[in-house]
This record gives C-alpha cells, structure tokens and sequence, in this order.
C-alpha cells in the first residue's frame, strides 16, 4: 500500500480481520467499522491510492481496479468547476 492506503485502509483490514477472529457477525462487524468512521477513529481516504501485491503464483489475465467515488453533484456529477 502506499501511505495513504497504509493510513485509512490498512488500519480498517486489520480492524476487520480482529472482528472476525472475535466470532463477529459480518452485520455487527459493518456496525463496529461504520461507529468507528463515525467517531473519527478510523479515517477515509483523502485521495486514490496504490494498493498491491507480489506473488510466486501464476497470475490470471484479471486485474481488479477499485476507484472510490464521492458524493456526486448536479447532472454532470462533478463537483469541478461547479458555481
């Protein structure tokens, strides 16, 4: 991960994967992880990132891009030169 990645979505995987190996409902782990975005223990990202992994294992032709996106604005849904 890059530092941003390292910053927000790391800290939110391993959150995750604590809740898991607690016996944590999927439903009640979505709860913990949406209180603790909403208290500002755990903190979205501020800008896209670079995540990636390095293996031995032979690939698949597949690659995965994940753009997170906002809240969009008006018809145009861009918030960029918007008055």
């Amino acid at each position: 991960m890059d530092a941003e990645g390292a910053r927000t979505f790391l800290p939110r995987m391993l959150k995750v994967a604590e809740l898991r190996a607690q016996g944590k409902r999927p439903d009640e782990i979505k709860g913990i992880i949406a209180d603790a975005v909403a208290k500002g223990d755990l903190q979205p990202p501020r800008r896209s990132g670079v995540d990636y992994m390095l293996s031995t294992e032979k690939g698949t032709p597949y690659a995965l891009i994940i753009v997170p996106v906002g809240v969009h604005e008006g018809p145009g849904h861009s918030s960029a030169g918007a008055q």
